[in-house]
């Protein structure tokens, strides 16, 4: 059972850029449009998207690390009509064990100057500082051409950076939220920033993150505002040797330069990621930290990076999100030596990008909120679910109610909670099975569902 929240990941309008061959298009998008479906559970790790529409209720997203649940497309509905999904499991990616540049290699000392936000305007927590990022996600064509519709992509994207700002929620000492402020993608057209093999084409060479780092710093009309600038690759990122053609080093998933976010030259990032499949989530996280002064747990301080104090107090072996490598006893949050250098890093003066923090609209949506965006909430029950007449606003709903039961296989189980509701759950036996189960509860927040 699932306890979700709303979710969101851009800023409250934000640009999605279109690369093609005969042209360059500037969309500007408000995030209510994407989000308006978006959830996640933060104890459980999972962000998904949610939709009912005359075709049935639909589920897609991640259920931590591995899990990713999908309508079905060869499950015949059951026999109320609902639509089948499935469960399935994706390998866990990493970046691998050198996937850093350090950044004096690239003149970080040029940084972009805007009006600076206090710390203590910033934080609403005490003693952590408050930090919201703005990140340009960049999307290359081999990740695109998967995705016929823009809408499918960016629907995909808002559950990708919802996971990802999942991982930062276990930081310690920085309250931190990446806000996406600009997306960027080609179509049918070869990227200017990529290399590639002659002998292995679906290879991104490794020098490609160089090449990407100095586009981004040339093209200054587009990039001049974000913190961090990531490629979001359906390649694979890895080396060839020039004499025997062989490739090799592809166990890597990412790469960055440390310690680069605010460096005119520095910012950018490449992440591997299978299309539909949430793999490089994990690895987005990873190679943002690096951008923003995180070094792999067990190392010792990067003397070349200001305020570093490096990480030897946390074991590779703990197998943290920053540990060089990963295995099945991996551990899915930041140590507290990523904490710590994080903290000295966002709490530098001279990191003035990352305190002109974008408005940061993700936490929990309060009914006013809510009011202010939308429409009224019996407006907004019955433009979501138009043929359910008993569906109603949760703040409206007094007692015990019976709930609105989605499930989509006959093996699935219903019990009595506590509450006297009725939830199903899912059979374990069956592990392709799932239930899904929409109920009005009494919660702190209008926009929260259990499923």
């Amino acid at each position: 059972m699932l306890n979700l929240e709303k979710s969101s990941v851009f800023s409250d309008r934000f640009q999605f850029i279109t690369h093609t061959e005969n042209s360059k298009i500037t969309h500007h998008i408000n995030a209510s449009d994407v989000e308006h479906n978006l959830y996640h559970d933060t104890e459980k790790d999972a962000a998904i998207m949610i939709t009912d529409d005359d075709d049935g209720l639909r589920v897609e997203g991640i259920l931590g690390d591995t899990l990713r649940i999908r309508p079905s497309s060869v499950m015949e509905r059951n026999a109320e009509g609902h639509v089948a999904h499935e469960l399935f499991e994706v390998p866990l990616r990493h970046p691998g064990g050198d996937d850093t540049v350090p950044v004096e290699t690239r003149n970080a000392g040029t940084s972009r100057r805007r009006p600076i936000t206090p710390l203590s305007e910033r934080s609403g927590t005490g003693s952590r500082l408050v930090v919201s990022p703005e990140v340009h996600v960049v999307i290359d064509r081999a990740h695109v051409k998967h995705f016929k519709l823009r809408s499918k992509l960016m629907e995909y994207l808002a559950i990708f950076m919802a996971a990802v700002n999942l991982k930062y929620r276990t930081m310690m000492y920085v309250d931190l939220q990446l806000v996406v402020t600009k997306v960027t993608v080609f179509h049918n057209i070869s990227e200017p920033f990529i290399t590639r093999s002659d002998h292995h084409p679906t290879i991104m060479l490794g020098e490609t993150l160089w090449n990407f780092s100095t586009y981004v710093g040339r093209t200054e009309k587009d990039f001049e505002s974000d913190d961090m600038v990531v490629l979001l690759t359906g390649m694979d990122i890895g080396y060839v040797n020039p004499t025997t053609n062989e490739s090799y080093g592809l166990g890597i998933a990412g790469l960055a330069n440390l310690g680069g976010a605010c460096g005119l030259w520095t910012r950018g990032a490449l992440v591997e990621d299978v299309p539909k499949t949430f793999s490089g989530v994990v690895t987005f996280a990873h190679e943002c930290g690096h951008l923003l002064g995180i070094a792999h747990d067990g190392s010792p301080p990067q003397t070349y990076l200001k305020g570093n104090i490096g990480a030897k107090e946390c074991p590779a072996s703990d197998r943290y999100i920053m540990s060089p490598s990963m295995g099945i006893t991996s551990i899915s949050k930041f140590s507290y030596c990523s904490a710590q250098q994080l903290y000295m890093f966002v709490g530098d003066p001279s990191r003035d990008c990352l305190r002109n923090s974008p408005s940061r609209h993700s936490a929990r949506v309060s009914l006013q909120r809510w009011n202010k965006t939308l429409v009224s909430p019996v407006e907004l029950c019955k433009l979501e679910y138009p043929d359910r007449s008993i569906l109603g606003y949760v703040e409206e709903l007094a007692g015990a109610t019976p709930a609105l039961g989605m499930a989509t296989c006959p093996r699935c189980t219903a019990e009595t909670t506590k509450d006297t509701k009725t939830a199903y759950q899912i059979n374990q036996r069956y592990p392709t099975a799932i239930a899904i189960v929409i109920r009005p509860t009494q919660a702190k927040s209008a926009s929260t569902r259990n499923v």
